[in-house]
């Protein structure tokens, strides 16, 4: 036997490491919500084996990158088309509930620091502030039509503002989405 398996099964058995793999598999999830981070598990079938994340703030490869540059500790980056969407954090192997505390420790910090920053500005309030822009302007088309004023400058504005709030939109509906 080799050294692996000897040490599972002086640990009680492949029964015991299953248990174990998902004891930590559950632990690590009830610290992401409890410490509400920004990532949505995105398996509907969850394995005890990892968890995939989708960060809904940040770049999936950016937060692999910092956590294994700044903080030392690797988590399993996507390639392809989910580089930036999905990253998995692995429970299976020599890992304790201290090497979890650690990881959620570095994404607490990278929130703090707003490297995962809400995209509030993105979500809500651009568009609002571009609909309200929008309708500002419309109000001074208006005036300046019913007292017989220039209007050529309103309507250069009410298109730009048109574009701006059909893109801020549309922004917001494609960074909720993802």
């Amino acid at each position: 036997k080799g050294v692996v398996v000897r040490e599972i099964d002086a640990q009680g058995g492949v029964e015991a490491e299953i248990a174990r793999t998902a004891r930590l598999a559950e632990y690590f999830r009830n610290k992401l919500v409890e410490n509400n981070l920004p990532f949505e598990i995105v398996s509907e079938s969850l394995s005890n084996a990892l968890t995939p994340l989708h960060p809904t703030t940040a770049s999936a490869n950016e937060i692999f990158l910092k956590i294994k540059d700044e903080y030392g500790m690797w988590i399993c980056p996507n390639g392809g088309s989910l580089k930036d969407t999905i990253f998995r954090v692995g429970h299976i192997g020599y890992l304790t509930t201290d090497d979890y505390d650690k990881l959620i420790e570095a994404f607490l910090q990278l929130k703090k620091e707003n490297f995962m920053a809400d995209l509030f500005i993105f979500y809500y309030f651009l568009p609002l502030l571009c609909a309200f822009l929008w309708f500002r302007n419309l109000v001074w088309f208006l005036e300046n039509l019913k007292h017989g004023k220039e209007t050529k400058l309103p309507k250069t504005f009410g298109s730009i503002l048109s574009m701006a709030l059909v893109f801020s939109i549309l922004l917001s509906i494609f960074l909720l989405s993802t």
